[in-house]
């Protein structure tokens, strides 16, 4: 009897791990994850009205994973999409104009100067006349940069907002892995003016775009967060 119920308790939980599978294998948008212990390094969003488009930018930094944060630049003013913060773990649409609310890794700089600014630790990458991202759903290239002859699907020239992608900061947002359709090429860049809201992105004062980007250190596997909550 013992073995006929030990047998049965395991096919149980075979089919439960099987359809969670099922479940996860859905095409879902990136959802809200926890701070990894490795991290050392955030990038914190803080949206007082998600209804609304302004947002206050804070870095903040630990020593482990058992230490407290401690804040090490800002707060900065910031300018996120133009309908808002999304709800954590909604469906973030390709053009919707929502700064999808959540957490995820930070990839590389980028800018319209061969040479990166001066102190950064990150990768830096140079904008070209030949460099696009892709922002059709169902193109394989979907929320990738790519160079070389303009795509035939619907993308953003890089070098088109000449103010806004001066200097700025590429996220893992949709990246691992990608949904298609879940939105795409969101970046921490320089704003217009302080009341003009992006498409889905974060934006502040050119200064302080630099300065978080020669504060980041990949060693640190730093991240942003944006939520509606004031503290990490």
């Amino acid at each position: 009897m013992r073995l006929i119920s030990y047998l049965i308790t395991l096919v149980a939980s075979f089919i439960s791990v099987v359809l969670c599978s099922s479940k996860l294998g859905a095409a879902s948008p990136p959802r809200q994850m926890e701070t990894p212990d490795e991290t050392r390094q955030i990038v914190l969003v803080f949206v007082p009205d998600k209804e609304k488009t302004d947002g206050i930018v804070t870095c903040f930094s630990r020593t482990d994973s058992k230490s407290l944060w401690k804040q090490e630049l800002g707060p900065m003013p910031a300018k996120i999409g133009r309908n808002g913060l999304g709800e954590p773990g909604d469906d973030k649409g390709e053009g919707n104009g929502k700064l999808p609310a959540g957490e995820w890794e930070l990839a590389y700089a980028f800018g319209f100067s061969p040479d990166p600014p001066k102190d950064l630790k990150i990768p830096y990458r140079q904008i070209t006349d030949d460099d696009f991202w892709v922002d059709e759903s169902n193109a394989p290239e979907y929320n990738h940069w790519v160079s070389g002859v303009e795509p035939a699907v619907s993308h953003e020239k890089m070098t088109a907002p000449i103010i806004r992608y001066n200097i700025g900061l590429v996220t893992l947002y949709n990246v691992h892995p990608i949904y298609p359709g879940k939105g795409s090429a969101i970046f921490l860049h320089v704003w217009l003016n302080p009341e003009r809201p992006t498409a889905g992105c974060v934006a502040l004062d050119r200064d302080n775009v630099v300065k978080i980007l020669q504060w980041l250190d990949p060693k640190k596997r730093p991240r942003i967060r944006a939520q509606t909550e004031p503290e990490l």
